[in-house]
């Protein structure tokens, strides 16, 4: 077996198809109209004609069983019932010569009239007694000692009841015997000749090998077209058609004949009186040869229809696609820039659409011309268009820089004096300046939280600013998310203190690493759970937790309250958005949250969404990717 290996190399893997190879590999072969048109009318013309020949081949070995399954049968049904009535009459006979007295030859002429030699009487010590028959005995005809014997012994189970019995050879030949032990205990034994059997046997031909055959009750052959067999009454008791006619069954099968090597096909059924068992076979390959002659017949009728479809086709693309080749042409000169040119459509047989198609084209390119002359027209005016805009884009552009340098000199130059401003408020509260009576700290209370509203406000902004800008760079480390949980929980624990609201971080199912900036995506968890903390009631839980989903960890914080509204679920990200309700108004915040906790997720190459329900909660979350797996040096 050959190694098949990618073998590095400069550009990538050896043996493996580059981008351009692929698109060559793949690119649709081109065929002209002609060539497809034939092709179509030939495909649709050869498959009925194809499905016809498998058709007739299929079927055709199938109709000759079924034609040997009706035909055979009757032949052996035909052949059962004669030789039932000539069964039934000869023991009839056979029966009447009971009664008759033994020195009345004249019955004779009956019983060998259905080929019964005579009718003997025996004593209870086989000794010969008597006889029915136009003349005595002779030797050969009075069946030796030990077929009596035999015949007694089938006898004695049902005396005064008729049997026959199977094929015997005798001085004379091939006989079967019928007999009876008379109740005043004689026992009449009448050999009874196969001839009329054998000659039934030979009256059934067709084909070159379909024949009849007879066996008698013990399997034994009785008439067949080899002398042999009836001579030494082969035994063909092992073949299972044979045994199926012995249980008196009556049908089609198939088998294998070992002495003509070859599978056979038999109608077959029994004699009810006798027990023989008649069969009508013939080889297989007859049904074959006559079934393939069929569709040898059926193959020529394809071919001519193949045949009559090519010429057919031939004709008819060319007939379709000539005035089709005289568009394409037009169509390339026009394609060049020759709008004067105009389609020439001639031939005995043009289709209606294609003349339809033709004066279509030709109006098209008058209206190409047309057209053209008034685009090039447009195209100027465009041009100074193009221009002027070019120019107002670029004003917009410095305006927007403008703007953007102007709100972070100024959120700059705002955060210095805040600053001072808070830390002064907050040094004044302290106490060291000297004891504040509770009107002036009321007052420094409501200086104190406005100063941190425009602090966070001015922070926002910045943030917001660089993020627009790009100027932010995360400094990625390799975190656990359960570390990532427990940093939250512990930078918000003040806030949540102050409003009385608990912090749940759950269990993580499967713990997980990040590789993220654990001060950007702390900013993330603080925005986001600041706003469940405003949006929550005393004593309610904001629960997060954390699990693995894919190559993403993602990040849960849920919240109990009221929910978003709907009118504002569209714009929740957007920046300054805040849901314009009384409850809202009161919690406060600058807007730019979300809009800032969205582009920091995005920048770690992740996702933030939420899921909310009015009177339920609101659940945001955010999903980053994991740490790579170590691998493994082998």
């Amino acid at each position: 077996m050959t190694d098949a290996r990618y073998i590095p190399t400069a550009s990538g893997f050896a043996g493996s198809p580059s981008k351009d190879d692929a698109k060559k590999l793949f690119r649709p072969r081109q065929m002209n109209l002609r060539t497809l048109s034939f092709l179509m009318m030939l495909a649709i013309a050869v498959l009925p004609v194809s499905v016809f020949y498998s058709w007739v081949g299929r079927t055709a070995f199938e109709n000759e069983l079924k034609r040997v399954d009706e035909n055979h049968l009757i032949i052996a049904k035909n052949l059962s019932s004669t030789l039932s009535r000539y069964s039934a009459d000869a023991i009839a006979v056979f029966e009447g010569a009971l009664t008759q007295n033994n020195d009345e030859n004249s019955y004779g002429r009956l019983l060998n009239k259905f080929d019964i030699c005579k009718v003997l009487f025996f004593n209870e010590h086989d000794d010969l007694l008597s006889q029915v028959g136009r003349q005595q005995a002779s030797e050969q005809e009075i069946p030796s000692s030990e077929i009596v014997s035999e015949l007694r012994e089938l006898a004695i189970s049902k005396p005064g009841e008729t049997f026959v019995s199977g094929i015997h050879q005798t001085k004379d030949g091939p006989h079967f015997f019928i007999f009876n032990l008379l109740n005043d205990g004689r026992f009449a034994i009448a050999p009874w000749s196969s001839s009329y059997v054998q000659k039934l046997q030979k009256s059934v031909a067709f084909g070159e090998l379909g024949h009849s055959m007879m066996v008698d009750q013990n399997g034994l052959v009785v008439a067949h077209p080899n002398p042999e067999w009836e001579r030494v009454n082969k035994n063909a008791s092992k073949l299972p058609v044979v045994q199926a006619m012995l249980a008196g069954e009556t049908g089609v099968m198939q088998f294998y004949s070992p002495p003509m090597d070859a599978d056979m096909i038999a109608g077959f059924t029994s004699v009810p009186e006798t027990g023989w068992g008649i069969m009508v076979p013939q080889p297989i390959r007859e049904l074959e040869v006559r079934a393939s002659a069929i569709q040898q017949t059926a193959l020529f009728v394809s071919a001519l229809g193949v045949a009559l479809a090519i010429a057919v086709g031939l004709w008819f693309s060319r007939v379709l696609t000539a005035p089709i080749v005289s568009i394409a042409t037009s169509a390339k000169r026009v394609a060049t820039g020759d709008l004067s040119s105009r389609v020439e459509t001639s031939g005995i047989y043009v289709p209606s659409e294609i003349e339809h198609l033709s004066r279509t084209f030709d109006r098209m390119v008058e209206d190409i011309e047309r057209k053209n002359e008034q685009l090039n027209y447009q195209l100027q005016i465009e041009k100074q268009l193009s221009e002027e805009r070019a120019v107002l884009l670029a004003e917009a552009q410095r305006a927007y820089a403008m703007k953007s340098e102007f709100i972070s000199t100024i959120s700059h130059e705002l955060r210095t004096p805040l600053t001072s401003i808070r830390g002064s408020v907050d040094l004044a509260l302290s106490g060291r300046l000297g004891e504040l009576n509770a009107k002036i700290e009321n007052i420094l209370n409501v200086g104190r939280r406005n100063t941190e509203r425009l602090l966070l406000l001015v922070n926002d902004i910045l943030d917001f600013s660089s993020l627009e800008a790009g100027q932010i760079t995360l400094n990625r480390d390799q975190i656990s998310a359960e570390k990532m949980l427990a940093d939250a929980i512990e930078m918000n624990a003040p806030f949540a203190c102050n409003t009385k609201v608990k912090l749940v971080a759950h269990t993580i199912p499967v713990p997980f690493d990040t590789i993220v900036d654990p001060e950007r995506i702390q900013q993330v968890f603080s925005n986001l759970i600041s706003n469940a903390i405003k949006f929550s009631g005393n004593g309610e839980l904001v629960e997060l937790s954390a699990e693995k989903e894919g190559e993403f960890g993602i990040f849960r914080i849920t919240d109990h309250g009221n929910g978003v509204p709907k009118e504002f679920r569209p714009h929740l990200f957007d920046r300054f958005t805040q849901a314009d309700s009384a409850d809202t108004r009161q919690v406060g915040g600058t807007g730019l949250g979300l809009a800032i906790s969205k582009a920091l997720v995005e920048k770690h190459g992740g996702t933030i969404d939420f899921e909310t329900a009015i009177g339920v909660g609101t659940t945001f979350f955010f999903k980053i990717p994991l740490a790579p797996t170590p691998t493994t040096n082998r």
